[in-house]
């Protein structure tokens, strides 16, 4: 029975596991600076304020006999959270998007689609970092440039 329980415990365990941890900054990157050029408006994006989970869970419970007894019993639940499911929508925010021109100190002006962000503006030295993925290049404000 104890071997049992330990197949429960290992197929349960790769089931529940979530995602990999998002990458800081992708393995294929190159990072620049660079100062803003311009900063103009794009559009206006919905962003959910709280995350929304799935509303599932997954518990593992086992019962051991002790003494004579010689029963025992692994038994594996799956639990929803009604709430979550018919909650409705969750609340959202609406985000400025803007187009960022930025001149590199090497040279090429890269355009970055990016919320307006504390140190973005006009003259701000970011750095760029550039990767090979659709949602790249991005920046951030940096205090390195000469």
């Amino acid at each position: 029975m104890a071997a049992a329980a330990a197949l429960a415990i290992a197929m349960l365990a790769g089931c529940a596991s979530g995602p990999a941890a998002p990458e800081i900054v992708p393995s294929d990157s190159t990072v620049r600076l660079g100062r803003i050029v311009s900063k103009t408006f794009l559009t206006q994006v919905n962003e959910e304020t709280q995350p929304r989970g799935g509303g599932v869970g997954v518990g593992l419970g086992a019962l051991g006999g002790f003494g004579g007894s010689s029963g025992g019993g692994v038994g594996v639940g799956l639990g929803f959270d009604l709430g979550r499911i018919f909650g409705g929508p969750p609340p959202t925010r609406q985000i400025d998007i803007y187009a960022f021109k930025v001149r590199t100190l090497d040279g090429p002006e890269v355009t970055i689609n990016s919320p307006a962000l504390p140190g973005l503006e006009t003259g701000s030295c970011v750095r760029v970092i550039s990767a090979n993925r659709p949602d790249y290049p991005r920046m951030s404000p940096s205090r390195e440039c000469p």
